[in-house]
């Protein structure tokens, strides 16, 4: 966009002056209340909540598990230690287990009207279950589509009562009765739950470590959707209730995680309680004040005792801050005073329009940097009548530069439909590059003549202008191109007629080969004047003596013979360097390809071939050479990763020649965490999880039975990354993989069936560096398979790179 097309001077209406409505004063940040849970009734598979929430979860009958749950009272619940631990599955469990065995659970009324009624409903659902018990031993888990859709049918035909079944012994089921009613009663169940199933399983999907409040609804919403379901231990579980335990596994981790955040979030807003009393000391309100904002938002995503504590730590800090919020306002009065009477002096002040207009703009920037103030609305209308009297000269004048920029608009459309109905006209098989050339100059020079643009409207004019402009360009420098090949190829021949043994032949070609240069309509302006002197020495060269003319040939090959060997030797000088000086050779690479070129003689005849064979070989080993190195992020990345890996390797090994589980735990514990944590981050955010991954894989583990276990898992990924990568690189498998092999050629042939499987290059080498840092992420292995590892991934990535 030229200069005069982005005005500076810019107006301002007084509409769009921003006003400043009086503040209404700076509100303290709400303290969080504290959150009111439920305590549902818990199955002996539930998890335990999100430690340190300061709720505690009472066990109840499974037999009501239906029944709403009961919200625990704020004013009763008292902040939990921080050091508290959460109620486990078997503590639930046995709570629930003595829930079931008191009879006063069940429904009320008489003793005797109540043995009859169980009695009733056990001889009922004995009746209706009896002949389906075959059914459990056929259960497979999880539960196949087509079990789930008979435990439905099945539930159709029970009676009411199905709903009623629990643990409780006095319900009068036992053995696989009861296993089949449960069973029956949590399939009906988990088909009228779906929505809130739907609902957890979104709730846990994503959940970041940081949102506490959000994981202490997501682990209520489990447990009530377990209790509430009932699933039977003893039964394979439904896909859709594996999901929800599988989601179950996946919160805790999260809740562990979490526990680290409000460590870390404690221990970052007690340094910040210190800075914000240093800032109240130091009297900076404005810093105090964001301080303080932060504090609160830290202290509303900690949970238990530790929100309540802190509170009362920062309870004194409160008013501390209030009180430099009002000194503020009233400095900020000050200051508006101030603006009011440097608004008055730009009034008064000799300015053309677009510099007053810029002025008011600058004051109103500072007002509204003040905030609140005292005197806020007395002061606001004082500025803002000076401000619309500052303002009124320059109204006219923006008025009148509208009109201007809006026939100026009107001019510059009238100049793109010219181009586009020249462009409809313009011959582009034969285009005369003269005439094309004159109207893109004439074009140029009348639309910087209508200037300046309303800026809001500019842009796609801009587009459609620049846009035409392009398509001409392209039409004169696609037609010079083709001009200038054809008049390289006729620099061509006339040399090649210098080496015509009958001089006169030659000099009859030369003549044709003038008149047809004649015809040709101009190249770009340096390869034609490049062109024209090439061709012009060649044809002068033709009047000279045979003696000279060979002499001079004869000279000139010798040299270009010298040269070419010069810049041969200097090729091979950079093919025998390291990779880092490599690196920096590419200017100097480039450089000897360029004048090997031009130095190349087309005269040339038995030399021409092997000089030209000798370097063709030499740039290509070259390339090839450039192709394999990788960039410094790359070798830095690489290098991160590697260590990482030798650290992971280091400790596999240690692991690996444990003999019994207690020297396995020794080793664990000798392992320095801080020297993994103070590594160099390798900037690859997937590479990072997996080598994390591999870590955390080795401090988990408690055995040495697990250990091997893991090793062979380890074994089994590694070779099937290794034929993949192969397959890639299009290298044989050992015959221990070949059937593996097949097996992922098949797969791989069903998924890109009717795709296009050709790969580039720069495809093939990024596969190879993504498989470069993989390799590294592998472990743990046995010194034998790893041997064979590392010599496969050193083929793979010597093809792909």
């Amino acid at each position: 966009m030229n200069s005069d097309e982005t005005p500076t001077d810019s107006g301002i209406e007084p509409s769009s002056i921003p006003g400043e409505k009086p503040d209404s004063g700076t509100k303290p940040v709400p303290e969080p209340a504290r959150e009111s849970e439920e305590s549902t009734a818990s199955d002996p598979d539930a998890a335990a909540p999100v430690e340190n929430s300061g709720t505690d979860v009472a066990p109840a009958d499974d037999a009501a598990s239906g029944a709403n749950s009961t919200t625990v009272p704020e004013q009763d619940m008292a902040p939990a230690d921080d050091n508290a631990v959460s109620p486990t599955s078997t503590e639930i469990s046995a709570s629930a287990n003595e829930s079931d065995s008191n009879p006063e659970v069940e429904n009320a009324g008489e003793p005797g009207q109540q043995d009859d009624e169980r009695r009733r409903h056990s001889e009922e659902l004995t009746n209706a279950l009896q002949g389906h018990l075959a059914m459990l031993e056929a259960l497979q888990n999880p539960l196949t589509k087509q079990q789930e859709i008979e435990l439905r049918e099945l539930a159709g035909k029970m009676p009411e009562s199905i709903l009623q079944v629990s643990r409780n012994k006095s319900a009068g089921l036992s053995g696989d009765v009861l296993t089949l009613a449960r069973l029956v009663k949590a399939v009906t169940l988990l088909d009228e739950r779906q929505a809130m199933l739907t609902e957890c399983l979104a709730a846990i999907d994503g959940l970041s470590a940081k949102a506490t409040a959000d994981i202490v609804n997501a682990q209520k919403l489990v447990r009530r959707l377990k209790s509430e379901i009932g699933w039977p231990q003893e039964a394979p579980p439904a896909q859709s209730y594996s999901r929800l335990l599988e989601a179950e596994q996946s919160l805790e981790k999260t809740v562990a995680s979490n526990r680290e955040f409000q460590t870390q979030l404690l221990t970052a807003t007690q340094e910040l309680v210190g800075q914000l009393r240093q800032t109240l000391e130091a009297g900076n309100s404005t810093e105090a004040g964001s301080m303080w904002d932060r504090v609160q938002g830290n202290i509303s995503n900690l949970s238990g005792r530790t929100q309540h504590e802190l509170k009362e730590q920062i309870s004194d800090l409160r008013n501390q801050v209030n009180e430099l919020r009002e000194w503020k306002k009233f400095a900020a009065a000050e200051k508006k005073k101030e603006l009011i009477t440097e608004m008055r002096t730009l009034l008064e002040a000799e300015l053309q329009p677009p510099q007053k207009a810029a002025g008011i703009r600058k004051l109103h920037d500072s007002w509204k940097q003040l905030g609140f103030s005292e005197q806020n609305e007395e002061l606001w209308q004082q500025f803002k009548e000076v401000s619309d009297q500052a303002y009124a000269p320059c109204k006219e004048y923006f008025q009148q530069r509208k009109g201007v920029m809006a026939e100026n608009l009107k001019q510059r459309n009238e100049i793109c439909a010219k181009l586009e109905s020249f462009l409809q006209t313009v011959d582009r098989e034969t285009p005369k590059i003269v005439e094309l050339r004159d109207f893109e100059k004439h074009m140029q020079e009348e639309w910087k003549k209508y200037a300046p643009i309303e800026q809001s409207k500019i842009k796609k004019l801009q587009k459609r202008y620049y846009g035409l402009l392009d398509q001409i360009r392209d039409i004169r420098r696609t037609s010079s191109t083709a001009n200038g090949e054809l008049k390289k190829a006729m620099v061509q021949q006339a040399r090649e007629l210098l080496e015509l043994e009958d001089r006169k032949d030659a000099m009859e070609q030369a003549k044709a080969l003038q008149a047809e240069w004649k015809k040709i309509g101009p190249a770009a302006y340096r390869e034609d004047r490049k062109y024209w002197e090439e061709f012009r020495a060649a044809c002068d060269a033709l009047f000279k003596q045979r003696d000279e003319a060979k002499k001079a040939i004869r000279s000139e090959i010798d040299n270009a013979v010298q040269a070419s060997s010069a810049i041969l030797k200097q090729l091979e000088d950079l093919l025998s360097i390291d990779e880092e000086t490599l690196r920096d050779s590419r200017k100097l690479f480039a450089s000897l390809q360029r004048d090997f070129n031009q130095n190349f003689s087309p005269r040339l005849k038995k030399e021409r071939r092997q000089l030209q064979d000798q370097f063709n070989g030499l740039i290509r080993k070259i390339e090839a050479r450039f192709r394999k190195l990788p960039d410094k992020k790359q070798l830095q990345a690489l290098a991160a990763l590697e260590a990482r890996s030798g650290l992971c390797l280091n400790l596999e090994r240690q692991l690996l020649a444990c003999s019994d589980d207690q020297s396995l735990q020794a080793s664990l514990a000798e392992f320095d965490r801080s020297a993994w944590e103070a590594l160099e981050d390798s900037g690859t955010p997937e590479f990072e999880q997996r080598m994390n991954q591999r870590l955390d894989a080795l401090l988990k583990i408690g055995s040495v039975e697990k250990l091997h276990k893991l090793q062979g898992e380890t074994e089994q990924l590694a070779r099937r990354m290794l034929v993949n990568a192969e397959i890639r690189a299009n290298l044989e498998s050992p015959e221990q993989d070949r059937p593996l092999r097949m097996e992922m050629q098949l797969s791989q042939l069903q998924s890109n069936f009717g795709k296009a499987a050709l790969e580039e290059a720069g495809d093939r080498q990024r596969q190879g560096w993504e498989f470069q840092l993989a390799r590294l992420c592998v472990g743990p292995l046995s010194e034998p398979v790893r041997e064979e590892f590392q010599q496969r991934a050193d083929r793979i990535l010597d093809r792909l790179l």
